[in-house]
């Protein structure tokens, strides 16, 4: 609330328990990046915890994988979506070292 949004700026959010939560769901304008032009056309996913040392354990990747899923069969998400780290796009440490690692991995990226 002190940054002037209405509610948590994330669409969804991942923990280590592997369960998804909602935060503004597939349709809402997204606010995660400050000024970036894109906001609209993104979705940001969160997954909580500090991974700059250690990545996100199974189950955690395991629900982040299964969100990206569901998102491309429920087509809110393209098959030929290009996967980011918070820190491609704006000057952070997001997602953390070890994650960002991780995702640089996977498909897509």
């Amino acid at each position: 609330m002190t940054t002037g949004w209405s509610d948590i700026s994330y669409n969804f959010l991942v923990g280590e328990d592997g369960a998804v939560y909602e935060g503004r769901g597939w349709n809402p304008v997204r606010g995660h990046i400050i000024g970036y032009m894109y906001n609209h056309r993104r979705l940001a996913v969160a997954v909580m915890g500090n991974f700059i040392n250690r990545k996100p354990n199974a189950a955690a990747l395991n629900a982040l994988k299964n969100l990206i899923k569901c998102g491309i069969n429920l087509g809110y998400i393209t098959s030929t979506y290009k996967l980011y780290g918070h820190r491609d796009v704006s000057w952070t440490a997001c997602p953390g070292d070890a994650l960002y690692k991780e995702i640089k991995t996977w498909p897509r990226y």
